[in-house]
């Protein structure tokens, strides 16, 4: 029986089958990140993680910040990565990332944060670059008009419109006769909600506390610093203002804001680097739109 059991082709089969079973397993021990329930941290997937934490995509910059890690910033580093790579692996096991626009948004901001990776070599703007920009986008950096002035104050908040402007004509007389100065018109008037003295205020700003009205007929004043001037309706009340200054616009030379021009250009190099990027890859591909797309819409 052994031997006409030895002469069997299906027991040939199965040991030949065992021996290239057993032969494949030698050259091909298992693999610990098959396993699901083991997480291999090695250092090019710290790399990558400290990169995407940064948001700074230079490899060299990540080497040099985990090689400098204190044992304990290490063991944070390695906790941090093997927490997110297990939520991961649950997000997939639930079947989350599917259909699901939170996944394919942070997906998409991944790739973006790689397309920003690629602006960090653009080289320094010489001077006469910078006041190309600067003139081409003058409008950004004009400086609006300001105003400085100190007021009196008449509240209508208990009494009419035209007594609160009765009593600040007959306080203009006496401001005028005294030639109270700028720094004493806390001496006169009422307290305001805001402020008493403005000094280098632009328009928005005075028409956000004395409303439109008012704001347009100081910016129409000349200034004189020995002048009271009013009385001025304000949805408050009654004004009297003393205007010491108040300049125009005016477009800034380079060398005043050259710091600020700098940033803005090389941040427009880098946004303009990113657009470039995506639109590269949107070259790969063929854009097939629907034509009952639009049919469907209500």
């Amino acid at each position: 029986m052994m031997q006409a059991l030895l002469r069997d082709p299906l027991l040939h089969f199965l040991l030949a089958g065992a021996a290239v079973f057993g032969a494949w397993y030698a050259l091909n021990p298992a693999d610990a990140s098959s396993d699901p329930h083991i997480i291999r941290v090695n250092r090019a997937a710290l790399l990558q993680f400290v990169q995407f934490r940064t948001r700074s995509f230079d490899s060299q910059a990540a080497a040099r910040r985990l090689d400098l890690a204190s044992d304990e910033a290490f063991a944070e580093l390695v906790r941090e990565y093997a927490r997110e790579e297990a939520l991961y692996r649950a997000a997939q096991e639930m079947g989350l990332d599917a259909d699901d626009y939170v996944m394919r948004q942070r997906s998409v901001q991944k790739v973006e944060y790689l397309a920003e990776g690629v602006t960090v070599d653009i080289a320094p703007p010489e001077r006469m670059t910078l006041q190309a920009y600067l003139s081409a986008h003058a409008e950004r950096y004009r400086q609006p008009e300001t105003i400085t002035f100190t007021h009196v104050f008449f509240s209508t908040r208990a009494r009419s419109p035209d007594e609160a402007r009765q009593l600040a004509t007959a306080a203009l007389r006496t401001l005028n006769a005294e030639a109270v100065p700028f720094a004493q018109a806390t001496r006169f008037g009422e307290r305001f909600a805001y402020q008493v003295n403005y000094v280098e205020r632009m328009r928005d700003d005075i028409a956000g506390h004395f409303g439109t009205a008012m704001a347009d007929a100081l910016f129409a004043l000349t200034p004189d610093a020995s002048t009271w001037q009013g009385p001025f309706g304000s949805p408050h009340g009654s004004h009297l203002v003393l205007v010491t200054q108040r300049t125009s616009a005016r477009d800034p030379a380079l060398s005043e804001i050259e710091d600020r021009v700098r940033v803005d250009w090389l941040a427009e190099q880098a946004r303009r680097r990113k657009e470039a990027f995506i639109e590269r890859l949107l070259d790969g591909y063929t854009i097939d739109v629907d034509p009952a797309l639009r049919e469907a819409a209500p």
